[in-house]
């Protein structure tokens, strides 16, 4: 006779889990192998690369001072993959030119909407907190479905409970 052993839901979430985050590191380490070009297209409709682009070196060649290329894109797929977002601070020399990506996990951004219509990504992440307008931050979101963009719209998600944590956490604190 066979005993009957109960598999209860947090077993099932805690192995969901581990698949889960296995394929997102499996897929994000095959993706940010691959080599990165960008392109552009000319006025006829078609595709160049566009090596002269401010950001091509350091998404070909090196990110930062502490991430390799692959690095950052491996974090890069991982957040889309997780979240639906990516978020990294653009660094500039004094000519203009970029000089580096600093990435930020997407919990630790808003994105607020200002008056004058621009986007202002605000990064609250423990140490230090910045203000960043849209020309500083580069940011990617990934595709939702309609089911998702639904939940979205009636109030769920994961930005909505962020942010009514910092206003708890802000007013605890003044």
């Amino acid at each position: 006779m066979r005993a009957h052993i109960p598999i209860t839901s947090s077993d099932v979430v805690s192995s969901n889990l581990s698949v889960v985050a296995r394929c997102v590191a499996l897929r994000s380490r095959i993706l940010a192998s691959v080599l990165l070009f960008l392109f552009r297209r000319d006025a006829n409709g078609t595709r160049e690369r566009a090596d002269d682009n401010p950001l091509y070196g350091v998404l070909h060649d090196i990110a930062n001072a502490n991430q390799s290329t692959f690095e950052f894109r491996e974090l890069m797929l991982r957040c889309l993959d997780l979240s639906g977002y990516f978020y990294a601070r653009v660094e500039r020399n004094a000519r203009g030119g970029v000089t580096s990506l600093r990435p930020f996990f997407p919990e630790d951004v808003e994105v607020e909407l200002l008056a004058s219509g621009r986007l202002c990504y605000c990064i609250y992440n423990g140490r230090t907190s910045g203000t960043f307008a849209a020309g500083g931050c580069l940011a990617y979101r990934r595709r939702r479905s309609v089911r998702q963009a639904q939940s979205r719209a009636d109030g769920g998600g994961r930005s909505h409970a962020i942010r009514r944590f910092r206003q708890r956490a802000r007013a605890a604190a003044a």
